[in-house]
């Protein structure tokens, strides 16, 4: 069957009236069979059955006669492939590059081609620097043929939402360029809105509230260091100027809208909060204040008031206002209900209190600041509880608002180390300043905690010299305390109270060495005033950890010989341990017998 189908002469027994019919069979049969080739519809099945038809009908012809047909098949019978659009490519009807005719730019134009570029948020082909190329060659056609200001409006809001979904969805062809666009058409709907009177705060309210997040989640998203996060970090004052105008507009407009208000206030507070201001005015504070009152006044739900006294109160303690700071957080009881409020206020929380802390160091309330950072230092979760741990972005807060941990490590031993050394009982002021202490020093000091060691072992012995060298000196200042924007006040503070510890260990330690001692000697010695050393005798004496009494006209100190020395005490409470164990073998012989 194979000759005789493919090979002429053979078995030609077709009439030649077949033979007439078969070129126009075959050229109709042939385009079907392109068609559905080339346009991809029709199974594998079908394409072999077309096949079959083709050869019955053809009246057998030969192979190159087959293949000459099929090449001389017209053009026009043939559907053209429509060629595939690459991902984020643009359609060449949908591209807005030819400018059209000025009869034809109308209001109907100009809405028809921003519909087209709005029916295509959110969908894969999109790219988002194509889209504002052509959102802005519709805008420049719109200024050009004059057309109402309305439409202007409506571009201008199609920009800002495409700018602030680029930059949310971190999409490849968003950049700088889209992200100062978009605050541009934010400043220039406001400047609209200035200049005509129209009140349309509901409309904005998401576009300030969307604008002031996607900010937030760019800071999240760029590595620190970088030249990206330097530039963005710099928008923080225009976003602060767009809110502020937008403050303004609200007060103008929407007088009776005070949710909106209470959310934009917060916003504000936001921005300032974690910022020390250097003027001699300090008005920040004034304005946060006024702030916060409205927000405590008007806020039903208590979302933002509970955010907006945390903010408050951490401002107070970065400006030293300790006891203002204290008494505010004292007022809100916000340590009663914190466990149960949002993830995102309780980290808030720990942060002022963290702020609160150091505060409360700074202003020379060392047992204070001890109670307050004793609870995070326990812990080993510091950095997740202060919004610092890039394990979780979602509450993760810029790094230009992070606190110093090893700041508040050394916060924390100082003061431990202070208050162990001034107090006489024998149980630990702190487990974590106790295995710092157990470690061993050899050699020069390096880190902070060697420091920190080194310091304590020298202020025991009442060498307050070396103790203080160990503290103040320029590892300690690269390190920790150039961290702290008061550090020179803060140099003052530690360097009298390290003096008024060594004073009281040394009257301790040596006591029973003296009859008399005196006090314009012994502020020699540790280079204070003799009111200072009268002041920190008297507390002794009166706290009976120094038996004595103080001649005020000779200004000496008369020791009684009854003061007992630290080893003393232990004999006797080990004598008295002793005799107690005794009596209880004798009794237990007495039951025995």
């Amino acid at each position: 069957m194979f000759r005789n189908r493919f090979f002429a002469g053979e078995n030609s027994s077709t009439s030649e009236d077949s033979d007439d019919d078969a070129p126009q069979n075959d050229v109709q049969e042939s385009n079907a069979f392109a068609n559905q080739y080339a346009s991809g519809i029709g199974s594998s099945n079908e394409r072999n059955r077309s096949k079959k038809d083709q050869k019955k009908s053809s009246g057998n012809p030969s192979i190159e006669q087959f293949l000459v047909k099929s090449m001389t098949i017209k053009e026009e019978a043939i559907v053209p492939i429509k060629k595939s659009l690459k991902k984020h490519e643009v359609p060449d009807d949908q591209k807005v590059n030819d400018e059209p005719k000025a009869e034809e730019v109308n209001v109907e134009f100009v809405l028809k081609k921003l519909n087209e570029i709005l029916f295509k948020r959110g969908k894969s082909i999109m790219n988002y620097q194509d889209e504002f190329q052509n959102l802005e060659q519709l805008r420049e056609l719109v200024i050009k043929q004059n057309l109402d200001s309305d439409i202007l409006i409506e571009i201008s809001m199609a920009e800002i939402t495409f700018g602030l979904d680029s930059q949310r969805q971190r999409n490849e062809s968003s950049g700088t360029d889209v992200w100062k666009c978009t605050l541009d058409r934010i400043d220039e709907l406001l400047n609209h809105l200035f200049e005509n009177n129209k009140s349309n705060g509901d409309i904005l309210m998401p576009i300030m509230i969307q604008m002031d997040d996607t900010y937030t989640q760019i800071l999240r998203d760029a590595n620190v260091g970088t030249q990206e996060y330097r530039e963005r970090f710099m928008d923080e004052q225009r976003i602060s100027s767009i809110l502020d105008r937008f403050q303004t507009y609200l007060e103008l407009n929407n007088e009776n809208h005070s949710e909106n208000r209470c959310v934009i206030y917060f916003r504000i507070v936001k921005h300032i909060y974690y910022k020390y201001d250097k003027s001699s005015e300090q008005s920040t504070i004034l304005s946060i204040d006024q702030l916060c009152k409205f927000i405590k006044t008007h806020d039903e739900t208590k979302f933002y008031s509970n955010q907006a006294i945390l903010c408050q109160i951490y401002h107070l303690a970065l400006h030293d206002h300790y006891h203002q700071a204290h008494d505010l957080m004292l007022m809100s009881r916000l340590q009663d209900t914190i466990d149960s409020l949002d993830i995102s206020i309780q980290i808030l929380y720990n942060r002022t209190m963290i702020q609160l802390g150091l505060a409360a160091f700074r202003c020379g309330q060392i047992p204070e600041a001890h109670k307050i950072l004793a609870d995070f230092q326990c812990g080993r979760r510091l950095r997740e509880l202060l919004g610092q741990d890039n394990n979780h972005q979602i509450y993760l807060y810029p790094y230009h608002m992070h606190i110093n941990l090893q700041l508040i490590e050394c916060v924390y031993c100082v003061s431990a180390m202070l208050i162990e050394a001034a107090s006489t009982e024998r149980h630990r002021v702190s487990k974590h300043f106790y295995k710092l202490m157990s470690q061993t020093v050899w050699g020069p000091p390096e880190s902070m905690r060697e420091h920190i060691v080194a310091a304590c072992h020298a202020l025991k012995v009442g060498d307050w010299k070396c103790c203080i060298d160990l503290i103040v000196n320029e590892k300690m200042n690269r390190q920790v305390w150039k961290s702290i924007l008061q550090n020179t006040d803060v140099y003052s503070m530690l360097r009298d109270r390290i003096k008024e510890v060594s004073l009281q260990c040394y009257l301790r330690t040596c006591a029973t060495a003296f009859n008399d001692i005196s006090m314009s000697i012994l502020a020699d010695m540790f280079d204070i005033s003799v009111e200072k050393v009268s002041c920190i005798v008297g507390k002794l004496i009166f706290c009976r950890e120094l038996m004595g009494s103080i001649d005020e006209e000779t200004k000496m100190i008369t020791l009684d010989e009854k003061t007992q020395s630290k080893a003393e005490k232990l004999s006797l409470e080990l004598l008295g341990k002793v005799l107690k164990l005794h009596d209880q073998n004798e009794k237990l012989t007495r039951i025995l017998q």
